[in-house]
């Protein structure tokens, strides 16, 4: 009986992602992993392994932003009269969080307000009875 050998492709995927931590320093997240596949598989394999570095990354960028502003939390607790921060260090410290919150699985935030702006004007100018591009490109056949 002949055995037909499968061949092999080595794949190798990253993901780093460089977050600006202000007063022009930054934090650098990488991610690398890399497998042996049959070369049938590879295409499939390398997006797994695209997302499962991704995922990481986005994780480690995750957690790192929690614990600064763990530590901006704490260090300036004592800064007020009630152990409250100032109102300019709340909006700078739901700044930083809102800059970094993305998505492991679908749009960021500013994807999705970029579209809800979209469908709110559409809306908008469906209801002042000014013609409106549909959203979504029309295929005429």
């Amino acid at each position: 009986m002949a055995t037909k050998k499968l061949k092999m492709c080595e794949i190798a995927r990253s993901f780093s992602y460089k977050l600006n931590c202000g007063n022009y320093s930054t934090a650098d997240f990488f991610c690398s992993e890399k497998a042996e596949v049959p070369e049938i598989e590879k295409e499939e394999i390398s997006e797994i392994l695209y997302e499962f570095c991704k995922n990481e990354v986005i994780k480690s960028v995750n957690k790192y932003m929690a614990e600064k502003l763990a530590k901006e939390t704490e260090k300036n607790k004592n800064k007020t009269e009630y152990g409250k921060p100032t109102p300019q260090e709340s909006y700078n410290e739901s700044s930083q969080l809102q800059d970094i919150k993305l998505e492991v699985n679908g749009e960021t935030d500013i994807e999705k307000q970029e579209r809800q702006r979209k469908e709110d004007d559409a809306r908008r100018k469906a209801l002042e009875g000014e013609k409106v591009e549909p959203l979504l490109p029309v295929i005429e056949v």
